[in-house]
C-alpha cells in the first residue's frame, strides 16, 4: 500500500520569523481506483509570543488571534501530537 499525506497550514502572516502558524491539517490517504481517505489531523496553536498579525492573512484564515491565543495548543504539543498521528500511520 502506497500511503499518501496532504498538509495544509494557516498562518498569521507570508514571513515565518515574524508571524505564526495558527494551525494544521493533514489528511492520509491511499490510492485504489480513487484517493481514499484513511484518516485526518488538525490542531489550531496558540501564536508564538510577539509574533505579528497581517489583516489580509486574518482575513483569509478566518481564526481567531486572540481566541488562539488561549484556547490553542502550545506548538511543542501541537507538533508532537501531529508527530504520533503520523508514525501511527505506519
Amino acid at each position: 500500500m502506497t500511503l499518501y499525506i496532504s498538509v495544509d497550514i494557516e498562518s498569521s502572516g507570508s514571513h515565518p520569523p515574524r508571524y505564526s502558524m495558527l494551525s494544521l491539517g493533514a489528511g492520509a490517504f491511499e490510492k485504489r481506483k480513487e484517493y481514499i481517505e484513511l484518516d485526518h489531523f488538525y490542531s489550531e496553536l496558540q501564536p508564538l509570543p510577539g509574533s505579528q498579525r497581517d489583516q489580509l492573512a486574518m482575513e483569509v484564515n478566518g481564526l481567531d488571534f486572540k481566541a488562539l491565543a488561549e484556547q490553542g495548543k502550545p506548538p511543542r504539543q501541537a507538533m508532537k501530537e501531529f508527530w504520533l498521528w503520523l508514525t501511527d500511520l505506519e
